[in-house]
């Protein structure tokens, strides 16, 4: 097998908190980075629409939640308890809009996301939270098709070593071929 076989290149690397800030449909919004800078490389599983003050109860965990800031809670307890359900539940990012309720990030929300390692993302300019949801998901579903093309084309190829009784050898070689390193 040679270096360009699709099945020789690695995994596809998964789209972080930094990947989605860059497309140009977030970048639009002028995105700046208030806390969890370090933490951009978290990966991005889905992204979540939401307007409401429970947003955890409807997530999983990996999520870019994107948020107008209207349902964030008034008091600084609640503040804390929304930003903490986020963090609980492992969401990548909270990415909050500062067009129609607030102007900038409110010092209980920076605090708490700081806090809690929580990315908090502003954006300076209204986004449309669709083309956003789309464009990410587009891309998560095809680098999901991919690894499994990929996941096909390496059984095909060790599928076909068995039926045709290949040693020890040639599997050990195929395997190295396959990933690009060295097998033993």
């Amino acid at each position: 097998m040679n270096d360009n076989h699709p099945a020789s290149q690695g995994p596809t690397r998964p789209i972080t908190v930094a990947d989605v800030l860059a497309l140009p449909v977030l970048a639009a919004g002028q995105p700046k980075v208030v806390t969890g800078m370090p933490f951009l490389d978290r990966p991005v599983r889905w992204v979540h629409i939401t307007e409401v003050t429970d947003p955890a109860s409807f997530l999983k965990g990996g999520e870019l939640v994107l948020t107008t800031g209207m349902p964030l809670p008034q008091d600084a307890a609640g503040v804390r308890r929304y930003v903490a359900e986020l963090a609980d539940i492992g969401a990548a990012a909270l990415v909050i809009e500062l067009v129609r309720r607030y102007h900038r990030a409110p010092d209980t929300l920076v605090d708490a996301c700081r806090r809690r390692d929580l990315p908090l993302v502003t954006l300076a300019k209204d986004v449309n939270f669709l083309e956003v949801t789309q464009v990410v998901h587009s891309l998560l579903l095809g680098n999901q098709t991919e690894a499994m093309r990929r996941t096909q084309r390496i059984h095909e190829a060790f599928t076909a070593l068995t039926l045709r009784g290949a040693g020890p050898e040639d599997v050990v070689r195929a395997a190295a071929d396959m990933s690009g390193r060295t097998v033993v």
